[in-house]
């Protein structure tokens, strides 16, 4: 069986989609109740739960509004990133879940500071697409 490669320009991707997926991965293991104790000790070590939202939400909104192709980061809905739109969708529901979830509560203040870090890294990103300081190998950036 042979492996078929991968284009170099396609290992940044895939490498921020697994760092997303995993930190996405995590807020759905502290939801299961898994580690419970380890994920409390986390959010203290790391200077609280609204920081660990607001960064956890900027890492994960900043990695996959990245990993995304130009084309499909310039389809817009209500004139944003069709990408921003869906990661509002994914932070609310992710937020949302936590109704059914025995071991988390739903916080208004927690989707804030999930949108405040997905605002943060939305303007980062549009900074860096804007100015051609992000581009890939092999992709042009038409603006």
């Amino acid at each position: 069986m042979s492996l078929v490669p991968i284009p170099k320009q396609r290992y940044w991707r895939i490498a921020c989609c697994i760092v997303a997926l995993l930190l996405l991965l995590a807020s759905g293991l502290k939801s299961l109740g898994n580690n419970r104790v380890f994920f409390v000790e986390l959010e203290i070590l790391l200077g609280g739960d609204s920081v660990v939202h607001f960064a956890a939400a900027f890492i994960v909104s900043t990695l996959v509004m990245m990993a995304v192709s130009d084309k499909l980061y310039r389809l817009k809905l209500v004139k944003l990133p069709l990408i921003f739109v869906m990661l509002c969708l994914v932070f609310a529901v992710d937020e949302g879940l936590q109704l059914l979830s025995a071991h988390r509560q739903f916080s208004w203040g927690d989707l804030g500071f999930n949108y405040a870090g997905l605002i943060c890294a939305g303007v980062l990103v549009w900074r860096l697409r804007r100015a051609n300081v992000w581009q890939v190998a092999g992709e042009e950036n038409v603006h």
